[in-house]
């Protein structure tokens, strides 16, 4: 009887279904973010601590008008499916300034890092 109780746990976390991908931005800041606030408090680890936190509201920007790119998208198909080519339009696209935003405030991330040793 146990063996069928484990073989039928086993069952559900192989079938089950896959997690909510995760940011691995956001994720990665959060961690930083844990470990500078076991440091000395001084300058130089608030100024890591606000970078990791805008880190984060960078990657959740960027979550954020990709969900949005692909609703437009889906919606911009179903119209041009019925009316043809009216229905295409130009969608303003910020992700090039946010990636830039984002890849500058990795950097300061090793700066800080360097720093903090």
């Amino acid at each position: 009887m146990k063996d069928g109780k484990a073989i039928e746990d086993l069952m559900k976390k192989v079938y089950q279904e896959p997690a909510e991908p995760v940011n691995i931005e956001i994720e990665t800041a959060g961690r930083n973010i844990r470990k500078i606030e076991t440091l000395p408090i001084m300058d130089t680890t608030l100024y890591a601590i606000c970078n990791e936190r805008s880190i984060i509201r960078i990657a959740s920007q960027i979550e954020k008008r990709l969900e949005s790119f692909t609703r437009d998208y889906s919606q911009m198909l179903r119209s041009f499916q019925s009316t043809g080519e009216t229905a295409i339009y130009n969608i303003t696209n910020d992700l090039p300034e946010l990636k830039t935003e984002l890849r500058g405030h990795k950097e300061a991330r090793n700066f800080y890092a360097e720093l903090l040793q």
